[in-house]
């Protein structure tokens, strides 16, 4: 029996003595029985394990801030003079076209319209989970492993997934493995069926910054996914006797279901409704657009009417959307060799990506999106990350008694912008940085280490974004230096 604790702890303070603080807890408490016998096969005993893990997480943020609470422009109660000789007006919430409206809209802004109203909160779950292994050894060179795993969440959230995987040394250096599985991902402490989170939101059909609201539905499950991957592997002596060479192959296959997210951008569903010329609105009848009972408008519908002025806030829904399919080749390649005083390996990692598919999306019946094939693109509009096709590194390590060299290049291959017109950088630009490390053991308990990164001191490809650059497959800084010192006691 095992029992763990994490607490993390945060907290922001003014001069105002206003604070922002943040706390999490994690208990986790395991019973496990492992290395069970029980039947002999002819490549030895099954062995078995079995365990029991409960988890419970706390996560609790108190708010005493006017810059993150305050709901309008202005502190509450604060007055305007409408013009001279009109009487005093109050800071309430008014629509744009009203004569009254000072930018305190029925969506409530935070201080600046670039900050949604932030509130205290406290989320918990309980999850429980039972599992089970199994090592079946049916000969001497053909094992497979059996696992399975039932995950329960509060919240009426839970699955059931598996894995079989199997290794068959063929002859001699030369292996075969495979595998198949189901997997999911644990949903967020956050996510709780029927919980309403608002925030605001840069609607590109009119370049204002309005209210937006997040649903998420009642029947929402855990995201799940299948996947496969076969391998070959090759393990030999190289050109000498004391060389080592290893070269491994694998195909992989990843499907997901059910993929936890937003149904609809905010965007997507505001194109849907003005999608008139100039941005107007071409029906009022919700029964020829149901997403029309997703927007508030200010002074009600009119066909004919743009998007300035004329709304405040839109509602999406997060739930289970499209599935979306991955699948490419993994390389890995490993040379070793004595030379001179030392001994030389290399080494070549790579991932070569060759479809990354979404499926269509609905939205009340309406259908947001056919699909996306996101790969090799920069993805920028929508959840996913960038896609480039290829990500490989290279290194070199040499090591010599006490000292250690290694250069290292990390290569991401060049994505493209998806959005319409011309775009900075939108056709991006192949990446590369080379590092070095040097490492000197002084004593046994005492190291030194010392690095150059991004020795050629590249910039990151170039992409049209408020940092103008993708953080998300790049690295800002050029090159840079680093020195430690370890001391072990």
């Amino acid at each position: 029996m095992g029992c763990a604790q994490r607490r993390f702890h945060a907290r922001k303070q003014s001069q105002q003595k206003s604070y922002w603080e943040i706390n999490s807890d994690l208990s986790t408490s395991i019973a496990l029985n492992t290395n069970a016998r029980g039947l002999k096969l002819p490549g030895g005993e099954v062995l078995w394990a079995a365990g029991l893990q409960v988890r419970q997480l706390e996560s609790r943020t108190d708010i005493n801030d006017p810059f993150l609470t305050q709901q309008c422009d202005w502190p509450l109660n604060f007055t305007s003079q409408n013009g001279a000789g009109s009487s005093t007006l109050p800071a309430l919430p008014a629509a744009p076209t009203d004569p009254t409206f000072r930018g305190c809209t029925p969506d409530g802004p935070g201080a600046f319209v670039y900050n949604a109203p932030v509130y205290s909160s406290y989320n918990d779950q309980q999850q429980t989970s039972f599992f089970g292994e199994l090592q079946v050894p049916v000969l001497s060179n053909l094992n497979f492993q059996l696992a399975a795993r039932r995950e329960d969440f509060s919240g009426g959230l839970g699955a059931t997934v598996y894995k079989v995987s199997g290794k068959w040394d063929v002859w001699g250096p030369l292996s075969i493995r495979g595998s198949y599985g189901t997997n999911f991902q644990a949903p967020g402490i956050g996510l709780i069926p029927g919980r309403v989170t608002n925030g605001n939101t840069n609607y590109t059909i009119n370049g204002l910054w309005l209210g937006s609201q997040t649903v998420t539905d009642s029947g929402i499950v855990p995201e799940t996914a299948k996947s496969w991957n076969t391998g070959v592997i090759w393990q030999s002596q190289g050109f000498a006797s004391d060389h080592k060479l290893r070269l491994i192959v694998d195909y992989f296959n990843i499907e997901t279901e059910n993929e936890i997210g937003a149904l609809a951008t905010f965007n997507q569903i505001a194109n849907l409704i003005f999608n008139g010329t100039g941005g107007t609105i071409t029906t009022c009848d919700p029964a020829v657009q149901p997403l029309l009972n997703r927007i508030v408008f200010n002074a009600g519908c009119t066909v004919g009417m743009n998007s300035v002025g004329t709304f405040s806030t839109i509602r999406t829904s997060q739930g289970n959307g499209p599935g979306q399919t991955t699948n490419g080749i993994d390389y890995q390649f490993s040379y070793e060799m004595p030379i001179g005083p030392g001994d030389l390996s290399l080494g070549v990692t790579a991932t070569q990506v060759t479809k990354l598919f979404t499926g269509p999306t609905k939205l009340d019946g309406i259908l947001i999106s056919t699909g996306d094939d996101r790969l090799g693109t920069l993805n920028y509009t929508s959840t996913a990350a960038a896609a480039p096709e290829w990500r490989a590194n290279f290194s070199a390590n040499y090591s010599w008694g006490k000292q250690n060299f290694r250069l290292g290049y990390n290569f991401v291959s060049a994505v493209t912008d998806e959005r319409p017109g011309i775009q900075y950088g939108e056709n991006g630009r192949n990446s590369g940085t080379w590092d070095f490390t040097y490492l000197l053991d002084l004593t046994e308990d005492l190291r030194l280490t010392a690095t150059v990164n991004n020795i050629g001191d590249q910039a990151p490809p170039p992409a049209q974004s408020e940092l103008g650059y993708d953080p998300r497959i790049a690295n800002p800084l050029g090159r840079t230096f680093e020195l430690s010192v370890k001391k072990t006691f």
